[in-house]
């Protein structure tokens, strides 16, 4: 498989955006996937029962309809019946369970069993939801608790002392290995043991950071024993009705690290907590005050605060009970709010109007969340001319919710003409929420568009009623597009935030469930139910162009089998199947059966239709060849035992509409006279053609190809390649006439171990060519029967003139013929490889040719094989321009080409190269550690360096690396070393003293080196840079 499919982190992040079903369904793709997608099946279980679903179903028959008594065994319980609830229980993050769902369901043998207490070892986060107060003969809850367990929720409706969360309780206070993170209990009514019990829970789990007590009765017991939790970070007490019955009680200090406290009920009640707060750290206050018995709240309450104000950021009020102004001025006090939230329900006869709106803007100059929500219009008299000070007095604003009069004659002093605001508020706020506004009728999209889009071009404008309140107290929601334009809800693109993913729909939950009225499905087949759901899928699998760019990483079997997830997969994976084929074969297989025999003997010949051919036998390999983009075609003797007859027929004309790539290799052994089946394959969509054989002679594939290739005024390709290594002189003008009809190459390759010289002329005149690769060029222009010019002896006109980017290999001569004739104005890359006859030596006219792109080469590549001096090289020292250069030649130990003198007039010359490699096939080192200083010093930008050295101290008998800072260079990322010679064990000197304190970043390797000194290398490397 793709190494993508090794890095477990990012797999699974992409199989958590599948569905339960569709997860169960890519664990049967391979072995590989297996591994990855089954943990992610059974780490989030919604019902413990789905686990009971994985024991042979001849273990007990299921019971039907509601029964007295649990099922009995069919047979005799076994451990290994046991196995694949063990083995999958190993993965569970998060359980859910119902108490009283077990009861009567699964036999008692099972439930009483040690292996169970042995389940779920990594088990970290439990919910209890207790609707009834019978758990029936055994609880499974203290089963449950695990020394991994971080979160325990209990909720029940009603307790006493049968219930079955009092146990649990009791071994929480009791257990030394159980540390809990967060923990939440609620009980609506008649609390009794579930309260004591509850409060030496909460008192000996001095881990706790989050808390949340939530009841109809007194739990102040249970606040009490959280007081002096050292690490208690977030509290929320309250009720879950609108009034609470809590008793007025003062609670002792403590409280010392919250940071989040949430607190509903009575006024005084909340009062008293909040005196006996002692946090220096609380940031985030919500408080919600309820009681029928209060006439409101007081200014002591929120005055309490003022105690906090240093760090206090966030505060959130939901008043259920009368209130007013001088009531909530202390909150004026706390000046580094960042966030305010008041929310007014019922009617309220004191109202906020607009003078305490921009006293409110005054002493919070830090807002970036500002909320002023009522239930209705007379809680809150706020009019435009508070908007319009809030968006010039507060530049940090990001969202806003506020119920505002936005009637004209509740505005009659409002001015319609809004100056310009500063640019920082202009680019600030994101989210404006108009909540239950009031505007004359049709009169919304004016203040829309002429009002609230002046002060706020790029926030998005909604409307939200005052039931949708956040999850978070401190946040505001966001719904309904404002004003509203059509029955719609709000695009992903208008809300990033609602692209997190979306709970799967019970239906597919319950596709592992263990139903009360189901049997449980046989072994073979665990995934039986889910694989009948049709599930919703995330959004992520309608992108189409992501899904493909991971399917892509997938082998072809695996990708086939992908295809059998679910539809929407299949249909995307069979696009990518069948958009890169390796062998043009593969579609006649797609062909009926009873079609013909084919054969697969090496000496065979095309195979026989059986009958007539029909229409309809094409059927499936026109559709799958609508798909594909990129083909390879091999001809070779003996196994194309395709039917002649296919290749000539109709339908295969019409195949193939969107092919863009087309790659023909014909291999030695191909007789002379086939039947063309190259040219059945061109099609006017084709952009790249590649042409490679081992031989050319007469009556060879290519001949017929490149001819139609030269007449097809259709074809109008980007990219062409033509390799013939022997016999390139049977396809020159077939191959020229080709090359000069392709007018809009963009690139063009051209090779053979022969003189291709003649061939190469024939692109000259291409108007659009940026990209040439052509060699053997030969040490003669030989002439023929087209004609060819000699660009060294006629310079008025020119040739090559868009040429970017140039690839050439050959002799010298050839080569500096070649390059005399390129009269290219934006040459940028050159890489030549020069081939030297023995005894001959090479001279600097190649060199001196490249001077006439002095203006433009940035790039130079040299591969020199064969003798020569670096006197030859010199002229390509005037090329200024040059960012990475390489040169690798074979060095000679009667003339030493390349040593530290050469290294100095190199990064002399270039100051602004970025790569360098100086490699000697011969791996003789005539360059020291002062050739490696002189880089150093010279080159400030380099990032890459692959250079071989000679680092003996015999070599370097008294260089020392300078100690200039201005030496160091930061920017170097990679030092290859190749096969450096140096003294041994000598790689944690020469590294330190040398290398680091140049390249104190760089990652040092030696890529030519064998094993051994290369791990030497690599832990020198290592120790220095943490040194």
């Amino acid at each position: 498989m793709h190494p993508f499919w090794e890095l477990q982190d990012v797999v699974s992040e992409v199989i958590l955006l599948l569905s339960k079903a569709d997860k169960a369904r890519v664990a049967r793709v391979n072995k590989r996937l297996w591994e990855l997608a089954i943990p992610h099946v059974w780490r989030h279980v919604r019902d413990v029962r789905y686990f009971f679903n994985l024991f042979p179903s001849d273990l007990w028959i299921s019971v039907k309809g509601k029964s007295a008594f649990p099922p009995a065994l069919e047979r005799e319980l076994q451990d290994s019946d046991w196995s694949r609830f063990l083995f999958h229980s190993k993965t569970t993050k998060t359980i859910y369970y119902d108490i009283g769902s077990l009861r009567n369901v699964i036999p008692l043998e099972i439930l009483s069993h040690s292996l169970l207490s042995t389940s779920f070892p990594t088990l970290e986060r439990l919910s209890v939801l207790g609707q009834t107060v019978e758990e029936g003969p055994v609880n499974i809850i203290p089963l449950l608790l695990r020394p991994s367990l971080r979160y325990v929720k209990f909720h029940t409706q009603i307790s006493d002392f049968k219930s079955p969360f009092v146990g649990p309780l009791g071994t929480i206070a009791e257990s030394s290995s159980l540390s809990l993170e967060e923990m939440a209990l609620t009980s609506l009514w008649d609390l009794g043991p579930f309260r004591d019990f509850g409060t030496k829970a909460i008192e000996f789990q001095t881990g706790l950071r989050r808390l949340t007590l939530l009841s109809m009765s007194d739990i102040t017991s249970m606040v009490e024993g959280a007081k002096h939790l050292p690490f208690l970070e977030e509290l929320d007490v309250g009720t879950s009705q609108v009034y609470s019955r809590l008793p007025g009680q003062d609670f002792v200090s403590g409280f010392r690290s919250l940071t989040t406290l949430a607190v509903t009920g009575a006024p005084a009640d909340i009062h008293n907590l909040l005196r006996s707060t002692q946090s220096d750290s609380l940031a985030r206050v919500a408080l919600a005050p309820n009681d029928i018995r209060a006439v409101g709240i007081y200014p002591e309450l929120i005055a309490e605060m003022q105690r906090f104000r240093s760090h206090l950021l966030h505060l959130q009020l939901t008043l259920n009970v009368p209130s007013t102004w001088e009531d909530l001025e202390p909150a004026l006090a706390l000046v580094r709010l960042q966030t305010f939230g008041l929310t007014q329900r019922g009617s309220n006869p004191h109202t906020i109007t607009d003078a305490q709106v921009r006293r409110m803007v005054d002493s919070w100059p830090h807002l970036t969340r500002f909320r002023l929500k009522s239930e209705s219009t007379e809680g809150l008299q706020i009019t435009l001319s508070s908007l319009a000070y809030i968006a010039f007095k507060c530049p940090n604003l990001r969202k806003l919710a506020v119920t505002f009069e936005g009637r004209q004659g509740l505005n009659q002093e409002f001015s319609n003409r809004v100056d310009a605001l500063p640019e920082s508020s202009e680019k600030s706020l994101e989210l404006l929420d108009v909540t239950k506004s009031m505007f004359d009728e049709g009169d919304e999209e004016r203040l829309a568009d002429e009002i609230f889009r002046l002060w706020w071009p790029k926030a998005r404008f909604c409307q939200s009623s005052l039931v949708s309140e956040p999850s978070v107290p401190w946040e505001i929601d966001d719904t309904y597009s404002w004003p509203w334009r059509g029955n719609r809800f709000i695009t992903a693109d208008e809300s990033p935030r609602l692209l997190a993913p979306v709970p799967d729909p019970p239906t597919v939950e319950t596709g592992l469930a263990l139903s009360a009225r189901v049997s449980p499905p046989p072994i073979a087949q665990p995934f039986s139910v889910l694989l009948s759901n049709s599930p919703i899928m995330h959004r992520f699998w309608e992108i189409t162009e992501l899904v493909l760019s991971v399917i892509h990483l997938l082998s072809k079997g695996d990708q086939a089998r992908l295809a059998r997830v679910n539809h929407r997969l299949g249909k995307i994976a069979i696009t990518e199947i069948w958009s890169d084929v390796p062998d043009v074969r593969y579609f006649f297989f797609l062909f009926p059966p009873d079609l013909c025999l084919w054969s697969r003997h090496v000496e065979s010949y095309p195979a026989a239709l059986r009958r007539p051919i029909r229409t309809s036998d094409w059927d499936r390999l026109v559709l799958c060849s609508q798909n594909t983009k990129t083909l390879q075609h091999t001809i070779q003797k003996g196994v194309d035992e395709v039917p002649d007859v296919i290749w000539s027929h109709d339908k295969l004309l019409i195949a193939f509409p969107n092919l863009q790539s087309l790659n023909v290799s014909v291999l030695r052994n191909v007789p002379p006279g086939l039947a063309d089946t190259i040219s059945p394959l061109l099609r006017p969509t084709l952009r790249k053609l590649c042409l490679s054989a081992e031989i050319s002679r007469t009556g060879f594939p290519f001949h017929s190809a490149l001819r139609r290739i030269a007449q097809d005024q259709t074809l109008s390709l980007d990219e062409m390649s033509l390799s013939c290594i022997w016999g390139i002189n049977h396809l020159l003008n077939a191959g020229s006439a080709a090359v000069r009809s392709q007018r809009n190459l963009r690139r063009l390759r051209l090779y053979s171990a022969e003189d291709i010289a003649v061939l190469s002329d024939a692109a000259r005149y291409l108007p659009y060519l940026t990209e040439l690769d052509v060699g053997n060029l030969g040490s003669v222009l030989q002439p023929s029967n087209i004609g060819i010019l000699d660009w060294s002896a006629d310079r008025s006109e020119t040739y090559f003139r868009t040429l970017v980017t140039l690839r050439a290999s050959g002799s010298p001569i050839g080569i500096h013929k070649f390059l005399r004739g390129v009269s290219s104005k934006a040459l940028a890359d050159v890489a030549v490889r020069i081939d030297i006859p023995l005894p001959a030596m090479m001279k600097p006219d190649v060199c001196l040719a490249l001077q006439a792109f002095r203006a433009t080469l940035t790039t130079l590549e040299m591969i020199i094989s064969g003798a020569f001096a670096w006197e030859d090289l010199e002229p390509i020292l005037d090329l200024r321009g040059l960012r990475k250069f390489a040169l690798t030649y074979s060095n000679s130990a009667v003339i030493p080409q390349v040593g530290d003198a050469q290294v100095l007039q190199i990064t002399t010359a270039w100051p602004h190269l970025t790569s360098l490699s100086l490699n000697t096939r011969s791996c003789r080192a005539n360059i020291t550690l002062r050739g490696l200083g002189y880089i150093a010093s010279n080159c400030p930008n380099l990032r890459t360096l692959i250079v071989g050295f000679n680092g003996t101290q015999q070599g370097n008998p008294s260089y020392l690396a300078p100690c200039d800072k201005d030496a160091v260079r930061q920017e170097m990322e990679l030092v290859d070393i190749l096969w450096s010679h140096y003294d041994p064990n000598d790689e944690l000197r020469i590294t330190a003293s040398f290398l680091r304190r140049w390249w104190p970043r760089a990652h040092i390797l030696g890529s030519r080196m064998d094993e051994e000194k290369a791990r030497r290398w690599e832990e020198a490397n290592r120790a220095s840079r943490m040194a």
